[in-house]
């Protein structure tokens, strides 16, 4: 799961660096333009590159949740674990103690 998150994130950032260098080699190298041209093809580029990060976003969103109810029922059943045994513990010391105390009488 680690890995497969690390790699989301990856890619996230990898995209999020295509729009913003494709942003600026529209700006920088398209000087000639049209006005309102520059903001059209940002736009395109844009239009395609942001539901890909939103999309890339809601999977990693859901990975980290299964992680997160995964470590929630490992530690659920381990609190339920630890219970028991606290009380078996406290059972066999209250017994210990009722016959130290039978002894002293």
């Amino acid at each position: 799961m680690r890995n497969h998150f690390t790699a989301l994130v990856a890619a996230i950032v990898a995209l999020c660096a295509v729009a913003a260098a494709a942003v600026v080699a529209i700006v920088a190298l398209h000087i000639d333009a049209v006005p309102g041209e520059n903001m059209e093809l940002i736009h395109v580029v844009l239009g395609v590159i942001v539901p890909a990060i939103t999309a890339l976003l809601a999977l990693a969103l859901h990975q980290v949740k299964a992680a997160v109810t995964e470590v929630h029922v490992a530690t659920d059943g381990r609190i339920t674990e630890l219970l028991d045994v606290t009380r078996s513990a406290a059972h066999a010391a209250g017994v210990v103690e009722g016959r130290a105390e039978r002894k002293a009488e």
